[in-house]
């Protein structure tokens, strides 16, 4: 359904970012930070004041655009020196490039113009993962991308915290309009679970939870920094987004485990800390009893209907795997497939895992390994060379505890942090090998200022 104020506002949310990678400038990720932060919010609030829920509105490709222009801007600076075959993040590209485009391909045969939805999805972590590898020596600009990161997620906390007391207008029209009444709650105060400013809670909980790992484990805004963490972690429990709280407590305690020179009893004091805070003040907030009940499942995985229902998914899909060797394509799952392909086009699974090899097929699977497995990899490079580089620390700890919640849910093939942070350390990984070779001119690949930020 063509509608011109829509068009319009999608047009100004994409404008900027095309002038940003236009203009060379790295300021085009933090940017892309706040249009996949925000633009689910703005689709509402339109909606809400055309008076017509809009199924296929394009403000909600306007994240897939803005990452697709981040493609262009990283591919237009990477080809402006030849690139040197043996640089790790070069092959980390190209693997994961051509893993998309086959399932894409497979993704157009069978499920047609859900594959075009879906597919900014899996572009953008090109474009982050590429601006990282360009501004891995530009710590300046990677501590403004966190501190972006930061204060996007603490908008979003709030505005979830007031969403879920209060119930706006437009998000209790868009519950009901969209068929997520009932899903998601019931559109009034405090009988709903916290979706924020994008499309579900599974979404908004992974966000949040990028924010926590930035805060937590990231030196910086002393003040700021745990009103915020506070902040976040109310908003992630009224989620009630059970895989995002496993996969903060277990980023918490591998954290001091597997990088050297943390402080085992910093961390563990945090750790004790947010403990408190959670057993001893969530008690005392309206609404919380839901959430609490909802957690307390957790240590009755036997009786968990959820945890049950995921395990027979997670078979049935791993058993159906061997039916479709070349994968179901892109578009076969999600919102692509219920909203554009009528949901007829796989069997859906809430495992990561299970919806990584339904949709790329076991060719696409092995890659897609191979390439975390480089990204790994280069982290120890990184901390062979600089054992306090807290950035690689970091996303140590969140791909451990990612590996961990990828069995419960697809996080990995989104606009995430996760990506920028990759980047940074393969960067990073193959500055260091360049110069151990004695490599004089490490412009034979990627030059780390190839984008400026003005």
């Amino acid at each position: 359904m063509f509608d011109p104020i829509t068009t319009v506002v999608a047009f100004f949310i994409i404008l900027p970012a095309f002038f940003l990678v236009l203009t060379q400038s790295n300021y085009a990720v933090d940017y892309a930070i706040f249009v996949v932060a925000f633009n689910r919010l703005i689709r509402r609030i339109v909606d809400y004041n055309n008076g017509a829920f809009n199924n296929y509105s394009l403000i909600s490709l306007t994240p897939a655009v803005v990452c697709g222009f981040l493609v262009l801007g990283f591919v237009v600076a990477s080809n402006r020196k030849p690139i040197a075959e043996r640089i790790v993040s070069t092959k980390v590209v190209r693997v994961y490039a051509i893993a998309v485009a086959f399932a894409f391909v497979i993704g157009i045969l069978r499920n047609r113009l859900a594959a075009v939805h879906a597919l900014g999805d899996y572009l953008a972590p090109i474009g982050l993962l590429g601006y990282g590898v360009l501004a891995c020596q530009e710590p300046g600009v990677i501590d403004r991308w966190c501190r972006s990161i930061a204060v996007a997620c603490v908008g979003v906390a709030v505005y979830g915290i007031w969403q879920f007391y209060t119930i706006p207008p437009w998000d209790g029209f868009w519950l009901v309009q969209a068929g997520m009444s009932g899903y998601m709650g019931e559109p009034e105060p405090m009988k709903m679970t916290l979706f924020s400013t994008m499309q579900e809670r599974g979404p908004v909980a992974g966000f949040l939870v990028s924010g926590m790992f930035v805060l937590l484990f990231r030196q910086g805004q002393p003040i700021f920094k745990w009103p915020a963490i506070v902040c976040i972690l109310v908003a992630i429990l009224l989620t009630s987004v059970r895989t995002t709280v496993v996969q903060f407590a277990i980023a918490m305690m591998i954290f001091p485990l597997i990088n050297q020179n943390v402080s085992i009893v910093r961390t563990a004091l945090a750790a004790i800390l947010l403990t408190v805070i959670t057993s001893n003040v969530i008690e005392y907030i309206p609404g919380f009893n839901r959430v609490s009940d909802r957690l307390a499942t957790l240590g009755d995985l036997e009786n968990d209907g959820s945890i049950q229902g995921r395990i027979y998914l997670f078979y049935y899909a791993a058993m159906n795997s061997f039916g479709e060797p070349l994968g179901t394509g892109l578009g076969s799952m999600g919102l692509s497939s219920s909203r554009i392909a009528g949901g007829s086009t796989a069997i859906g699974d809430s495992s990561g895992y299970m919806s990584l090899l339904q949709t790329f097929g076991w060719i696409g699977f092995i890659l897609i390994c191979a390439m975390m497995w480089w990204i790994w990899r280069s982290t120890g490079e990184v901390i062979r060379q600089e054992d306090d580089n807290q950035n690689v620390m970091l996303l140590r700890a969140w791909f451990v505890s990612g590996v961990a919640a990828f069995m419960a849910g697809d996080w990995l093939f989104t606009a995430s942090f996760f990506w920028i942070m990759a980047g940074y350390c393969l960067g990073l990984s193959d500055m260091y090998a360049i110069s151990n070779d004695e490599v004089d001119d490490w412009d034979v690949g990627f030059h780390p200022t190839s984008l400026h930020p003005s």
